[in-house]
């Protein structure tokens, strides 16, 4: 309930209340604070001017508070009401207001970014410039934040950047102070942004840290920023910082480690490792051929790194020998996918073994051999390549064969599809991880996990974070702090990987003794499968249904027709087909409506089929899509080769498969055979010989006899047959 602090005339409705009171003490009954709240910043100036300062003045209490969780404000008795200072001015219960000037501990992270972003906007909505030039303006001032902070971190002398009575002067200075530290920037002569919204901002952000914030919060101020000063799309060059984050917290990162990102993009895995270990800004370097990257990776090392690590603009495919054997770590995120092929000359790639043996110059694959190049032996190489690289079976086979014998397979952790948007539109993607080494041996265990929540929303272009809710009623989860739960996978992988690497004496990682249980693969198992690792197949989910079903008779389809092959005669262009395609079938029922002329049939018509033949998507996209054909006239029915045709003569096995098709244990298995990078399917091999079904008892086989029974009348009836 609100506390009536102001009788306005005699009508019970005309009351000033307060959201907030606070008493001098328990038994007082004179108010010391009064605090008006708001949800958003948008009445800030409405709700002091009309609420906060009339009721402060009636009380004539010590101090009153404006608070909306992003741009708070603190009033004095003792400059009556009609100065603004930072809420971090309040004093403990006890003392008495000071105007002692801000120093760095005073400060406090940005909680709410986002909200703050919007401040900005609307501060800068009416100053008549465009959205680029309004966001190279304001990059000044937190330019001028941030090296303030950067200049007084962990001391109490007075900060310069906070509201005096001289603050667009020493705004000013400080902005000339940052060009000249941060020379390598492109910067204009003074800040063109008015005196009065200069002083709103300074105002706005002069209680908080750009130091103590969390990287993710910073990197949304920097994608902000970037995307409009710089006029290009940084999904080219972003990696998400729930992935940097995982990445870096595997690898032990000591003061005199040097480490490299040959295809640094926006310098995000360089700003984890600074994170981390800030005492390496001198041991890290950053090469990139882009200079828009460049720019971008200045830009996100003065928000959130040091602005001033070893950057430059390099083509590290082009300049192969270049501090070969110089480094610990190569941490990278390169350009991958079919269309990203190096295009200089054959000169430089005959420079690559992956060319000389194989013809290899996608640039994904020549960054594996570039970064191994770059490591000392014992160097750790962190690279996200396309899944496709280490589940293909024959695709991608000679490229296995040149790691296994270049460095020891430490990890492979499988990412989701659309992770890194950048490469191509929902690749999927995993994490590989190599330690170089001369004598490799023999036999050796390697760690494997799929990550499916890894805290954001990877499906929408504003990459939302998501949150842990409870089951039972969806609320969210808090942490001791009262703070929402990422959902994420990777810190439960972390954890496992740390324990690994302590049972695995490996060198150069976090090692933890925990209880945590972990998956692994041992070298001897992907040799005998031409090095293929399949982190999906290694994982609980998988194995305990494969083992539930093993446990008692089942089958495979081994010895049935199994295939997405041309099987049709020729097409005869003035006949009428019935097609069916993934879309006209749902589990185990299927249209006919979808008549074709033999000249509209699409490409992907490719299969025949007859009564009791059964047809399953082989994409993971559509894994539920199914059918089973129970019409009779078969003649002109053709199916999509993006099934697969399984014909099975025995009537116990068909009807066991079939009833196998509507179970979880169907879905699971078919998600974790899945392999590639891009529309990710099964291979006609793996459901064949992987795909494991139980047979059914004869109350069973009965029990599916009438189901088809009855399905075919309904399959006959709806098509009019």
């Amino acid at each position: 309930m609100k506390t009536n602090v102001w009788d306005i005339g005699n009508s019970g409705r005309n009351h000033l209340r307060a959201d907030i009171v606070v008493y001098e003490t328990k038994a007082s009954k004179k108010i010391d604070i009064i605090v008006e709240t708001k949800r958003d910043t948008k009445d800030k100036e409405k709700a002091i001017e009309n609420q906060l300062i009339p009721a402060c003045t009636k009380q004539q209490c010590n101090y009153g508070i404006y608070f909306d969780g992003v741009n708070n404000a603190l009033f004095t008795k003792s400059t009556n009401y009609k100065t603004e200072f930072s809420l971090v001015k309040l004093p403990n219960y006890g003392y008495n207001f000071n105007t002692t000037p801000l120093v760095w501990n005073n400060l406090i992270p940005i909680d709410n970014i986002n909200a703050l972003i919007s401040i900005f906007d609307q501060l800068l909505h009416n100053i008549g410039k465009t959205k680029e030039e309004k966001y190279k303006e304001l990059f000044k001032i937190i330019l001028c934040k941030y090296y303030d902070e950067k200049q007084n971190e962990g001391s109490n002398k007075y900060l310069t950047f906070q509201h005096s009575k001289n603050t667009v002067k020493q705004i000013e200075k400080l902005y000339e102070d940052a060009k000249k530290f941060y020379s390598k920037l492109t910067l204009s002569k003074t800040i063109k942004i008015s005196n009065e919204i200069l002083i709103k901002i300074v105002i706005l952000l002069q209680d908080y840290s750009l130091l103590k914030s969390q990287q993710d919060i910073l990197q949304t101020l920097f994608m902000r920023f970037a995307q409009s000063t710089l006029k290009t799309e940084l999904d080219q060059f972003y990696t998400p910082i729930t992935i940097v984050d995982f990445i870096v917290a595997l690898l032990d990162i000591s003061n005199m480690k040097k480490i490299i990102d040959p295809a640094g993009g926006s310098g995000d895995f360089l700003v984890g490792c600074l994170k981390k270990n800030h005492k390496i800004s001198q041991n890290i370097y950053y090469w990139d051929s882009s200079p828009k990257a460049v720019e971008v990776a200045h830009l996100n090392m003065i928000i959130s790194g040091d602005g001033r690590t070893n950057i430059n603009m390099h083509d590290s495919i082009e300049k192969y020998n270049v501090d070969n054997d110089m480094f610990d770590i190569v941490i990278t995120n390169p350009p991958f996918g079919s269309k990203t092929i190096f295009t200089g000359s054959d000169e430089v790639c005959e420079k690559y073994d992956l060319y000389n043996q194989y013809g290899y110059k996608q640039l994904g694959k020549l960054f594996i051999e570039r970064a191994l190049n770059l490591l000392i032996d014992g160097g750790i190489l962190c690279i996200i390549l396309p899944h496709g690289y280490m589940t293909n079976p024959q695709d991608d086979k000679n490229l296995r064969q040149f790691i296994v014998s270049k460095a020891r397979i430490i990890a492979y952790i499988s990412l989701p599809e659309g992770t890194f948007k950048g490469a191509e539109t929902g690749v999927k993607v995993g994490i590989l991880i190599l330690q170089k080494d001369k004598n490799i041996p023999k036999k050796y265990n390697i760690f494997t996990d799929v990550a499916i929540n890894i805290g954001f929303n990877y499906k929408s272009k504003k990459l939302e974070k998501i949150y842990k809710k409870n089951d039972n009623n969806g609320h969210y989860l808090l942490d001791d702090s009262n703070n929402k739960i990422i959902l994420s996978d990777l810190d439960g992988i972390a954890k496992k990987f740390k324990h690994f690497a302590f049972d695995n004496s490996l060198v150069g990682f976090e090692k933890e003794k925990n209880n945590v249980s972990y998956n692994y693969i041992p070298y001897d198992k992907i040799k005998s499968e031409d090095f293929v690792i399949r982190p999906e197949i290694n994982i609980p989910s998988y194995l305990n249904i494969v083992k539930q079903i093993k446990s008692k008779d089942f089958y495979t389809l081994d010895d049935c027709i199994v295939t997405n092959k041309k099987n049709i005669d020729k097409i005869n262009n003035a006949l009428r087909y019935n097609y069916i395609d993934i879309t006209n079938m749902s589990n185990g029922d299927y249209s006919l409506n979808n008549e074709l002329y033999g000249w509209e049939l699409p490409k992907r018509a490719k299969l025949s089929a007859k009564k009791n033949d059964i047809f399953v998507s082989k994409l993971k996209g559509s894994i539920d899509k199914f059918c089973i054909i129970l019409h009779d006239k078969t003649i002109n029915t053709i199916v999509t080769n993006g099934c697969y045709k399984i014909s099975i003569n025995d009537e116990e096995k068909r009807l066991s498969f079939y009833k196998f098709l509507f179970s979880n244990q169907y879905l699971i298995q078919m998600e974790a055979l899945a392999t590639g990078s891009i529309m990710l399917d099964v291979k006609e091999k793996d459901i064949k010989n992987m795909l494991f079904f139980p047979k059914l008892s004869s109350k069973e086989l009965d029990e599916m006899r009438e189901l088809v029974k009855y399905q075919e009348k309904f399959i006959k009836l709806k098509n009019g047959l």
